[in-house]
């Protein structure tokens, strides 16, 4: 006889009781511990870093405890193991770069630091003793938490094959880019949950900027690749032009342009010698790479593929076709020059072959250099500076007299800041002796461009973010100088009216002291582009429109 709908109620009631039971008993308590160990990370990094930032809204609360009871039913411990062990991996990457550059990680900056991640590790130790707790945040929550619920594991109620339906769940952010074609909405906000965070900074990662980064999309990095047109005047019978590119170097922190601080007092006498132009520029990227391969390559839009790739205005090119000889000398690795053409250059000194010099010398190695190598009658020479490269206070230990700004005993944006104002005073002395030495070695035509890759952010200002790499217009904050005798005085005039001169053209000045015009088509009058930290724009890109009256920028991120 089949049993009543009543008796049925009562089997089914038995049944599920030991399910309930294990329900109460472990999964709610392994939701709440999984949520506080996902939660706790951003309130122990506010009170570490003095920062609020992350905000905890009821709602988002109870976001992190369904996603705690979700978890809790998945059969197998290895892949709830696996799983906090990748959350915590991003939580670290994460927090770690809040501690250091004070901001949200988004997949942009991921994919610059493995790009310079040399000297991303060079700038973290330099200050670890201030961010060594980034990693800690993280690691003892989440270990703490493994250590409760492991024995709440044999306990709990699971359902078979629930993991393919939170993999499945996990797919939605990367479905929506894949199908959006775009990033830009899941780019972190910083009053969002670092854990929040790191899953849609990862998302986008993997599911936009390195696949981007694979396949070049056309139609995204589309330009007119009409090629330049390179005028060739009669070059001068003698000149020696030198540039000096110095590194992180920002107009900001320059007494030269008003900062409050005595950082260039060596410069600043210079304001009232005719020979000397100083302006505050505008660089042509935001990171070191992005930079260089639209200066040296002369490029004005940075998404002009075929610009890059055939190299018709590269500048140690022209230089070489104009009868100069060129002369590369940089306290950084060659690898930083990749694709803009040290196959043009005569004479190459790099860190990779002047390493014991540097560490003796640092950036004062070029006066010494210099003296070893014979000039000609025309000569460009490069000149790529460090010492305004975090970790600053690694660079002027030479002249530890002229660090005048404390760095013990004090938080970890003070000690940046000062510790880069010492690192400028030391720059300031050695650029005026580089150019105190050519002014009395060259008896020809002389000009002395300087200049910078990119400038810095110290913390201050609207964004409170210390670094470089952000699609912003303050990271391209770059002093513009020139320093000549017996040339051309149109060129220092021309720079002397310029406003807001940009890196493009900086490069059609020195253009100008070789006897050369490059003349781009597709060159918009007063418009002019800031690349982001990848080539071709692939980060995203500024673009600055200049008027009698205003500059503008306009971001373009990438996406």
């Amino acid at each position: 006889m089949p049993p009543t709908i009543s008796e049925s109620l009562e089997r089914a009631r038995l049944a599920a009781l030991p399910w309930l039971r294990r329900l109460l008993v472990a999964n709610l308590p392994f939701a709440l511990i999984l949520a506080a160990a996902l939660i706790l990370p951003d309130f122990v990094m506010d009170a570490a870093s003095g920062a609020r930032r992350a905000v905890y809204t009821p709602d988002i609360v109870l976001y992190f405890l369904l996603f705690g009871v979700c978890v809790s039913f998945v059969a197998a411990p290895r892949l709830i193991a696996g799983l906090l062990i990748v959350l915590g991996a991003f939580e670290i990457l994460h927090f770690c770069y809040m501690a250091y550059f004070g901001g949200v990680i988004d997949a942009n900056l991921i994919l610059h630091g493995l790009v310079e991640m040399e000297d991303v590790a060079l700038g973290a130790a330099g200050v670890l003793s201030y961010v060594y707790y980034a990693p800690l945040v993280v690691i003892l929550p989440y270990a703490a938490a493994w250590l409760l619920l492991r024995p709440l594991l044999p306990s709990r109620a699971v359902i078979p094959r629930w993991s393919l339906a939170l993999l499945l769940a996990a797919t939605a952010v990367p479905v929506q880019i894949v199908r959006d074609g775009s990033a830009i909405r899941y780019y972190p906000v910083d009053t969002l949950p670092s854990a929040a965070n790191a899953y849609l900074t990862f998302s986008t990662l993997f599911f936009d900027r390195l696949p981007g980064l694979v396949i070049a999309d056309a139609a995204k990095h589309a330009a007119d690749p009409h090629p330049p047109r390179i005028v060739r005047n009669t070059p001068p019978a003698k000149a020696t032009i030198v540039i000096v590119m110095n590194e992180s170097l920002t107009s900001d922190h320059m007494s030269l342009f008003g900062y409050g601080r005595d950082t260039t007092p060596r410069l600043a006498a210079l304001r009232g010698d005719p020979a000397f132009v100083y302006r505050r520029g505008i660089s042509a990227g935001v990171g070191t790479r992005s930079t260089f391969h639209s200066f040296w390559n002369e490029v004005h839009d940075p998404r002009d593929e075929e610009a890059f790739v055939e190299q018709r205005s590269n500048l140690f090119r022209l230089a070489r076709e104009s009868g100069f000889r060129t002369i590369f000398l940089s306290a950084q690795r060659a690898n930083l020059m990749r694709g803009n053409g040290l196959q043009y250059v005569d004479v190459l000194h790099t860190l990779e072959s002047e390493e014991s010099r540097y560490e003796r010398l640092h950036d004062e190695m070029f006066l010494e250099l210099l003296r070893e190598i014979p000039l000609e009658d025309r000569n460009l020479i490069v000149v790529q500076f460090r010492s305004a490269h975090s970790p600053y206070a690694d660079n002027y230990t030479p002249r530890i007299e002229l660090a005048t700004f404390p760095t013990q005993g004090l938080d970890y944006r003070r000690f940046q800041q000062n510790s880069y104002d010492n690192a400028v005073r030391y720059n300031d002395l050695v650029m005026s002796e580089l150019i105190d030495y050519f002014r009395k070695t060259v008896a020809g035509p002389l000009y002395v461009f300087l200049t910078s890759d990119h400038g810095q952010l110290l913390g201050e200002g609207k964004h409170q973010r210390i670094g470089h790499g952000m699609l912003l217009p303050e990271v391209a904050h770059v002093p513009i100088m020139l320093y000549s005798q017996n040339g051309d005085p149109a060129i220092a005039a021309a720079l002397r009216q310029m406003k807001d001169p940009t890196h493009y053209e900086l490069t059609g000045l020195i253009d100008r002291a070789m006897g050369i015009e490059v003349r781009d088509p597709d060159a918009d009058s007063g418009v002019f582009y800031i690349n982001g930290y990848a080539y071709n724009a692939r980060a995203g890109y500024i673009t600055v429109k200049k008027s009698e009256r205003h500059t503008r920028f306009t971001r373009h991120p990438a996406g």
